[in-house]
């Protein structure tokens, strides 16, 4: 949807919806978190050339994110009016409006301001939270059908919590079950950084702008959403992510201290260089920061 703010910005106008047919979860399903509205993604970015970055999730229905008729699990461009940017290059016979696919549930995505290219944050199903750089037409490689990679029947036909969620089991059979990142795509984007089978929950990013942050500037904050499950270490947190150059591998990840925890579900750049994070308690913080 897309509105008219008024000037005192005390109320909006002129509602109209530009992209209609972004799939929804109506329905409650046999899964962890399986609720309705859930695996909704729904982050929006304005990105270069004024384009819209959408982020949609894959509903906890498990051919979503392979199937690229289906608006779900990929990343969409367009313009202001809901059209595809005339550069999209997904596979043939997709959807226009989609610039990358085979996406869980994206929830952080930002410019590096360097060169513009698109990033996007990730968190698995209790495994491999992933920083991406995106390349047009690109496979994220999550693949939750059941019957697909060596795997039987799942509730529901999604395989995306079988057997992640069983307490005790080495992160590394519980990533290779059902991949984040699936080799078997000829497509597949390399991550910039996985958090090595575990899973603390990343969410929302933004890279950080101005001098006023100093050796940080240019890295890319994402909050975490403090996961702890099956021997993960739990974190409520922002975490700060130097880059390659290359997008395709991480030089470091530091914590931002901030003497407080909470669950970062929203993080924007504002006025005067400041980091702007919203929480599920409702809350938004204003986080500055002062060159050293």
């Amino acid at each position: 949807m897309k509105f008219k703010v008024a000037k005192n910005n005390k109320s909006v106008s002129k509602r109209t919806d530009i992209i209609k047919d972004i799939q929804y979860k109506p329905f409650k399903s046999n899964q962890p978190f399986g609720g309705p509205g859930a695996h909704n993604g729904g982050r929006i970015r304005v990105g270069p050339g004024g384009y819209l970055w959408v982020g949609t999730g894959d509903r906890h229905r498990g051919i979503c994110p392979q199937d690229n008729s289906m608006l779900c699990g990929n990343v969409l461009r367009v313009d202001a009016d809901g059209n595809a940017h005339p550069e999209n290059n997904p596979p043939m016979g997709s959807d226009k409006r989609i610039y990358t696919y085979g996406h869980r549930n994206v929830q952080g995505i930002d410019f590096r301001p360097s060169d513009g290219r698109a990033f996007t944050a990730e968190h698995g199903p209790w495994h491999n939270d992933e920083i991406t750089a995106l390349v047009n037409g690109g496979n994220g490689g999550w693949d939750p059908a059941e019957k697909r990679g060596g795997r039987v029947a799942c509730p529901d036909k999604y395989c995306g919590y079988e057997p992640n969620q069983k307490d005790g089991m080495i992160p590394a059979l519980r990533a290779a079950y059902t991949p984040m990142s699936d080799t078997r795509f000829d497509d597949l984007m390399t991550p910039a950084w996985n958090n090595n089978g575990y899973s603390q929950g990343t969410g929302s990013a933004a890279f950080l702008k101005g001098s006023n942050w100093g050796i940080y500037e240019g890295r890319l904050a994402a909050g975490i959403m403090g996961i702890a499950f099956g021997g993960t270490p739990g974190g409520l947190r922002i975490d700060m992510y130097d880059i390659a150059a290359d997008g395709l591998s991480m030089k470091s990840v530091v914590h931002m201290p901030l003497g407080m925890e909470k669950r970062f579900r929203g993080l924007s750049m504002g006025p005067d260089n400041a980091l702007f994070a919203t929480t599920d308690e409702g809350e938004v913080w204003k986080i500055s920061a002062s060159a050293r």
